[in-house]
């Protein structure tokens, strides 16, 4: 469109400068030679753009990870460009704007989104281009659908965490959760479902503030031998997570959790998402993008490759021995 605007530009000067016979010399010699200069500058800029825009909200290790695992399976004939929020909202805002006045005349395939708060701001005001989240829990909570947004959640499925309790602790048979139903019910649901299949015992706490989680924690040891803390800031906050680690140590309760930093703080193990993969898997995505546009209905994918993390001094501070061959599998702490 750019370039048969340029050309219906210079037909237009084409025909004023023909008009005045005394200047067909002249005029000529400077169509001739500046013509084809146009043309190419004309052709470059209608051709020029990004095949995928990405939109950080900070830059942090795991998602300079799944960057470095994007463009690992995205070849050199794509090219990217990167915007990073810094964490701050303005920001953000800012480089939305700028982002939206670009893709008018020059869209990318898609927008590779990395944190929740790129993906909202990015959500409300695109709606034309395909939009592809990464590192972000519990999305459909936070709304993370649409016509144009799909993604790759970094939630675990709970039978994924469950199974490998088992195969840590043989004989847990019942597992606890504490959670804001304005939270995370969805996770609720498919706790209930998982255990039932499995043949656990779920016991629930509900909490509506911090203030009431340490009660809960006392409660709740009192009826399980596990705990499955879940992405609640209201359960895991500064303030509660080492009253949890300290009560559970006490009692010799294991504790599954959803990051490796709090395995790191005193929580026995997690099972989480191995981001470079996680990077991975959005270049492939994003390649069938460039291939053609999608025909489905888009749809938000699990993390395809994980990674655990156990703290050892944990385990043996509740009593717990861990087969050497997990252990060789995973990252440990002590």
């Amino acid at each position: 469109m750019r370039i048969v605007h340029g050309y219906y530009i210079l037909f237009q000067v084409m025909k004023l400068l023909f008009k005045r016979r005394n200047s067909i010399s002249l005029s000529s010699v400077f169509i001739y030679f500046t013509l084809p200069f146009m043309t190419l500058f004309l052709q470059v800029q209608a051709g020029y753009t990004e095949d995928v825009i990405v939109v950080k909200t900070r830059s942090v290790p795991s998602g300079e990870q799944i960057l470095d695992g994007f463009k690992s399976v995205c070849d050199s004939g794509i090219s990217i460009k990167e915007y990073d929020m810094k964490g701050r909202l303005n920001e953000g805002e800012r480089i939305i704007k700028e982002i939206k006045e670009s893709i008018k005349l020059n869209p990318p395939k898609v927008i590779l989104t990395i944190g929740a708060p790129a993906t909202r701001l990015a959500q409300e005001a695109i709606k034309e281009i395909p939009i592809l989240f990464s590192m972000v829990v519990n999305p459909h909570k936070k709304g993370f659908s649409g016509n144009n947004i799909s993604g790759i959640t970094s939630d675990v499925p709970i039978r994924l965490q469950l199974d490998k309790l088992k195969t840590i602790v043989p004989a847990v048979e019942s597992i606890g959760i504490i959670y804001n139903p304005k939270n995370t019910n969805n996770i609720i649901e498919e706790a209930k479902q998982v255990t039932s299949d499995m043949g656990l015992k779920l016991v629930m706490y509900k909490v509506s503030s911090q203030k009431e989680v340490p009660r809960a924690i006392r409660d709740i040891i009192q009826e399980v031998n596990a705990l499955l803390i879940i992405t609640d800031s209201t359960v895991v906050n500064k303030h509660s997570f080492k009253y949890i680690i300290t009560t559970t140590l006490e009692n010799k309760i294991p504790t599954v959790t959803y990051t490796d930093y709090l395995v790191k703080a005193g929580f026995l193990f997690s099972l989480t998402p191995d981001y470079f993969s996680m990077g991975k898997q959005a270049g492939n995505i994003v390649c069938k993008f460039q291939k053609d546009k999608p025909k489905t209905q888009p749809l938000i994918e699990s993390p395809q490759v994980l990674k655990l993390a156990i703290n050892l001094k944990t385990a043996k501070r509740i009593g717990l021995s861990i087969s050497p061959d997990i252990l060789n599998s995973a990252i440990i702490y002590k």
